[in-house]
């Protein structure tokens, strides 16, 4: 497969680096002391089979922000961000955008899909065949 869910990951988390440079993004939930941090989370993800060996991905993110104040800021910068994210492969467009607060943080989430195309896999080439024959 030449396109991955943690493509799109990585994706995200750059863009938040480039967005808010000053504000780190945490591996975990609740890890890190500082008090202003990100954090990436994959919500759900499918596949759907089409024509052949193509297949699309859809998956769903949610960027966690930690910080009293600056939540309604950081949230507008997400919506323009988080629109289209960059990846190995292309870019791909980030859609149903929408936030919340829940017990003090910020939750932005977005969906991306986009299509795969799953290689065959090469059987090893036949080896050659040596025949002799004798005549009685």
């Amino acid at each position: 497969m030449v396109a991955a869910f943690d493509d799109v990951r990585a994706g995200i988390v750059r863009t938040l680096q480039e967005l808010h440079p000053d504000i780190p993004v945490a591996e975990e939930p609740g890890e890190g002391t500082e008090p202003r941090r990100f954090f990436v989370r994959m919500l759900s993800s499918g596949q759907k089979r089409e024509l052949g060996n193509r297949y699309r991905r859809d998956c769903s993110f949610d960027v966690h922000f930690y910080s009293p104040g600056e939540r309604e800021r950081v949230a507008e910068s997400l919506y323009a961000g988080l629109e289209s994210v960059a990846v190995p492969w292309g870019t791909v467009r980030g859609t149903g955008l929408r936030h919340e607060v829940v017990d003090g943080v910020l939750h932005v989430r977005a969906d991306y899909a986009f299509r795969v195309r799953r290689t065959a896999a090469t059987e090893p080439a036949m080896q050659r065949l040596r025949q002799e024959g004798k005549v009685k």
